[in-house]
């Protein structure tokens, strides 16, 4: 047995100002300087959506988020059996869920390679998706990653794929569903 509970503050608590100091990149300066006026003008166009595409890596640089995805071979969960996108989910479910705060005190949010995730055991709500993407994307779906909020979780990030009949699906890599 076990009990549920969902409280709110009114007012709602507002979360602090993302950290803005530069850090050093890892890309080109055009190629930056490209990203960071692309995402300037999507975020004046829907200034309450998360928009990402220069994240931090565990060497503390700034790079583009696409470098996170490539495709990656899931792991034979069962001998004789081809993993599906199904298993490859169940599997990025087991791992446990950190927040990124956890993983790295004090500093910002921190993105991990699929590779570290795998290396580390845990993983927040967006390195869990971003391994699920790259099993998926090996597994020969079209894949790309959601950031969201949702209630009552919070921030939260999702894959969304589509097959080769145009059927479009939502995982969520921290549920298994």
């Amino acid at each position: 047995t076990f009990l549920t509970l969902f409280i709110t503050v009114h007012p709602p608590l507002h979360p602090p100002e993302p950290f803005k100091e530069h850090l050093p990149c890892s890309e080109m300066p055009y190629l930056e300087q490209h990203l960071q006026e692309w995402q300037a003008q999507v975020v004046s166009q829907y200034p309450h959506r998360p928009v990402k595409c220069l994240v931090v890596d565990t060497s503390a640089k700034s790079i583009c988020v696409t470098r996170f995805f490539q495709p990656l071979a899931p792991p034979v969960l069962e001998e004789g059996v081809s993993t599906t996108p199904e298993m490859a989910l169940r599997f990025v479910s087991k791992i446990p869920m950190v927040p990124g705060s956890m993983l790295f005190p004090g500093l910002f949010d921190v993105w991990l390679t699929a590779q570290q995730v795998l290396m580390l055991l845990s993983g927040d709500s967006e390195d869990h998706a971003v391994l699920l993407c790259c099993y998926l994307l090996h597994l020969g779906l079209k894949a790309w990653l959601l950031l969201g909020s949702g209630v009552p979780h919070g921030p939260m990030a999702l894959v969304l794929t589509r097959d080769i009949s145009g059927t479009a699906t939502l995982w969520d890599p921290a549920t298994g569903q």
